[in-house]
């Protein structure tokens, strides 16, 4: 059967692809290719200044290691310095002589003196490295002392303790007896 005679003349082939078909692919790579074109500077510097921002902080953080490890034993010194100083001790008071004596005698051996404060008769205390069985020795070895009129616990745990020590008025001297 020949079907030449239903088709039109000069038509041979059919046409699938809608019309302006090309024309929408075209405008749509075109809008992308603009679009590349404008965003690829702007990813560009951002990148730039990230890589910037990236070795800021890598020099920051080799400035924080150098400095971190010339600190590293800073703590330890000035614990240590503290038991040997007046640190935060107001030395217009009299008597620091005796109080000095006093933790000397009965702190020192027990536990780390953190840090203390004496403010009139009452002597502020921070401790470091005890446990509660020295906590305990140290309160009792400091209320037989004769200077002492009062010890207080204010918090403990953590191998850390604040104690209040309530001193006896020593009638305007330096010694108690």
């Amino acid at each position: 059967m020949d079907f030449s005679r239903f088709a039109p003349a000069g038509k041979v082939t059919l046409n699938l692809r809608p019309r302006g078909a090309v024309l929408r692919r075209v405008r749509a790579l075109g809008a992308l290719a603009l679009t590349v074109i404008i965003l690829l500077p702007v990813l560009a510097l951002w990148g730039a200044e990230l890589r910037g921002a990236e070795g800021e902080l890598r020099e920051a953080r080799r400035e924080l290691a150098d400095i971190e490890n010339a600190c590293r034993d800073f703590g330890a010194v000035r614990e240590r310095y503290s038991m040997y100083t007046l640190a935060g001790y107001d030395t217009s008071l009299p008597g620091e002589g005796p109080v000095l004596d006093l933790l000397e005698r009965q702190v020192f051996p027990r536990c780390a003196l953190r840090r203390f404060q004496m403010s009139g008769g009452v002597l502020r205390l921070t401790v470091g490295d005890v446990t509660l069985g020295d906590l305990s020795a140290l309160v009792g070895a400091l209320e037989g002392e004769t200077m002492v009129e009062d010890v207080a616990v204010d918090s403990a745990g953590g191998g850390e303790a604040e104690l209040t020590v309530t001193l006896r008025d020593a009638g305007g001297t330096d010694t108690w007896e």
